[in-house]
């Protein structure tokens, strides 16, 4: 059947700006009739229908300016009616009048239109469009590009085939279907090399590549899932037993479901070991996000593809990494993300990936369809609570692991430490020992810490120095002693635990706790001849400058109740120093330890060298109560104090610390301000006069 069909398509008016050369022609239109009796082209049938040239000033000629201009027509003509730009191609290269250089370029995109269809008739075009002399050198660039990757697929492999193939392969979800249609769709109607068809399939390849619905973990056992948990870890044993009803509900009820799990703790402590427990106690994929340092919500969320080099955010990333649509993902570091500026806030993606009410159908930018993370076990771990925002920390069930005791990080370092060392060193185990006395020496003058870091780099130092003697025969095995310690280890980086060696005015010690566990704090008063002014050094932040503000004004109102005359305050200046100027200091933690430190200079009356203290003070001279004592006991320990100080509502808390931690210290819990002078003072307050009258 034939259809006359009558368009007006300019031949041979093509102005091409070649350099700086115009090339030409005299216009003509052209009446031509087309048979449209297939619509599929093959070898056979590629015609090129009869041309009628006519000439005339109606209708208005279409005119190409560069070859880049006709080359963004065709390829608009193409996505529109793929049949017609072929015909329209076929037409422009059988005209004489047409000028070389187009018809150079029409050969080179008839090629490409037709190539999957007719791949000989197309490697023909190519090598025509690369011998001709006349034809444009960015023209032939492309030819020749073109016939390598036919010539390599054999001819009839479609650029798109691989992506059909993934797509059919893939049990994508509803909508996922819908969309991957719709972009192959786009992607089929496109030049290949257009770099929007490279952008959709990269798209496509994201697209295919995430598991849908493919699951990895196997039945719950709870008895190997402790094993593995003994395995990996010593001691920890509240820990262990919360993971394993975490474990038991999973599988009572056959889903994922459960809280969000958040250790938190001070570095080197086994947060992140933990997680990788979990995951081989369940058969999981195990796969870490770092999120650390992050700003910007296009990290979690992804970024659409609007952008030049956009991709799926962290999240979708894990997921084409573990394969399974089951992993368990450790959201590492949660205390470190940063966010509410102009890129977004990180924190807010965080919330719906973290809502098991919501995650079902969670929303890539990039991906632009919802993925089901229902399926997802999610560990979160932190140094810090106070770094996140109040609606991500109540998707999370918190689990804190505390500090280390000496004897635990012993234990460790002989079960683990040591045998991982020799390993990684290529030691046997008749090679290389360590003496229990000299890893108590590398805890003790070695390592500050509340986790077990540092204790492995010191062991690892002393294997790569065991190696070395061994591999140049001056020793055939080594033995470290505590005799022979520096010789392996170095230097100590710490004293010997020893407090002050006598009592001291103005001086107290604090306890202190940060991200990377307890330690000890000195406090410093000096009273001088002044106009009553107040100073406070050391790098301190807001709380801290607070709590010498309301340590003064708790002095002043009860000055005379510890025999300081009030005209004291107003001849005088008081200077209250926290050493260790270049370490920041903040924290509720440090308000009786300085009004010790005042009353004592104010008074003269020396504080006990041996004592160490914790605690917030009120204005009417109440003890607040603090956190982190269990690390504050083992700093203690290590310090060589014997007597502490805790607030008497934290008096609970020593049952849920080790008698390890407790053990040489007496613990003394104290309600008010005067119960703390009463046993940190070396002499005992003597009141005015006056005020015991009154």
């Amino acid at each position: 059947m034939k259809i006359k069909m009558k368009k007006a398509i300019l031949a041979t008016g093509f102005c091409v700006v070649l350099g700086v050369s115009l090339l030409t022609a005299a216009k003509y239109y052209i009446q031509y009739e087309v048979n449209t009796h297939s619509s599929h082209l093959t070898q056979d049938n590629l015609v090129v229908p009869s041309v009628k040239v006519t000439k005339g000033n109606d209708p208005a000629p279409v005119s190409f300016k560069s070859i880049d201009d006709f080359a963004a027509k065709i390829k608009q003509i193409h996505q529109g009616n793929p049949e017609q730009a072929v015909k329209l191609l076929s037409h422009i290269i059988s005209m004489p009048s047409t000028s070389p250089e187009i018809k150079a370029a029409a050969k080179y995109f008839l090629a490409g239109f037709i190539q999957n269809e007719v791949p000989k008739t197309a490697e023909a075009l190519y090598k025509q469009v690369i011998n001709d002399p006349s034809a444009p050198a960015k023209v032939k660039q492309a030819a020749s590009y073109s016939l390598d990757l036919l010539v390599k697929s054999g001819g009839n492999v479609s650029p798109n085939k691989d992506l059909e193939e993934a797509i059919a392969g893939v049990d994508l979800s509803e909508e996922a279907k819908q969309k991957a249609k719709e972009e192959f769709e786009r992607l089929q109607s496109m030049d290949a090399r257009a770099p929007e068809a490279q952008e959709v399939r990269k798209y496509l390849k994201w697209l295919t590549s995430f598991p849908w619905g493919k699951k990895s973990a196997a039945p719950v056992d709870l008895a190997a899932a402790r094993k593995i948990l003994d395995e990996d870890h010593f001691g920890l044993d509240k820990i262990k037993e919360r993971i394993i009803e975490y474990l038991a509900v999973q599988k009572r009820v056959g889903t994922s479901q459960a809280p969000i799990l958040c250790f938190v703790g001070p570095p080197g402590v086994g947060k992140t070991s933990l997680a990788k427990s979990i995951a081989r106690a369940t058969g999981r994929k195990f796969e870490r996000i770092a999120l650390g340092g992050i700003r910007d919500e296009g990290a979690i969320r992804g970024h659409t593809r609007v952008y030049v080099g956009s991709r799926p955010g962290k999240i979708m990333q894990a997921m084409k990494r573990a394969g399974t649509s089951d992993p368990l993902i450790l959201l590492d570091e949660v205390d470190k993300v940063h966010g509410g500026g102009h890129q977004g806030d990180p924190e807010a993606a965080l919330l719906e990936v973290l809502d098991p009410e919501q995650n079902t159908a969670f929303t890539d930018h990039y991906v632009e369809v919802g993925y089901d993370l229902s399926n997802v076990v999610f560990v979160a771990t932190a140094n810090s609570l106070s770094n996140i925002q109040r609606p991500l920390l109540d998707r999370m069930e918190v689990i804190n692991l505390p500090a280390y005791t000496e004897n635990e990080k012993l234990q460790i370092a002989k079960s683990y430490l040591v045998k991982k060392q020799r390993k990684l060193n290529g030691l046997q185990d008749n090679e290389f020992s360590i003496s229990d006395e000299s890893l108590r020496v590398i805890i003790r003058q070695y390592t500050m810490e509340a986790g077990v870091r540092n204790l492995d780099r010191v062991i690892a130092k002393a294997c790569r120095k065991a190696t070395t003697q061994i591999l140049s025969k001056q020793k055939k095995r080594v033995a470290v002693t505590k005799s022979n310690l520096e010789e392996y280890a170095g230097a100590p980086l710490l004293p010997a635990d020893k407090p002050d060696v006598e009592p001291l005015v103005g001086v107290t010690t604090g306890l202190s706790w940060s991200e990377i566990g307890g330690g000890t704090l000195k406090i410093e008063a000096v009273v001088m001849p002044g106009s009553g002014q107040t100073v406070s050094t050391g790098l301190l932040g807001n709380v801290m400058q607070e709590s010498v503000k309301a340590a003064i004004s708790y002095i002043r109102s009860h000055a005379g109740q510890y025999g300081i005359a009030k005209d004291l305050f107003k001849d005088s200046d008081i200077h209250v120093h926290f050493p260790d100027g270049g370490t920041p200091k903040d924290g509720p933690s440090a308000g009786i330890a300085t009004v010790t430190s005042i009353v004592s200079a104010l008074t003269g009356n020396p504080v006990r060298h041996d004592l160490a203290m914790t605690g917030e003070v009120t204005l009417n001279g109440q003890v607040l109560p603090i956190g982190g004592l269990r690390e504050k006991l083992l700093a203690a320990r290590q310090h060589g104090i014997k007597t502490v100080l805790i607030p008497k509502e934290n008096e609970f808390n020593l049952k849920e610390i080790p008698n390890e931690a407790k053990q040489g210290l007496r613990i003394i819990p104290v309600q008010t301000v005067d119960e703390v002078l009463k046993y940190a003072l070396k002499n005992k307050a003597a009141p005015i006069p006056a005020v015991v009258a009154s």
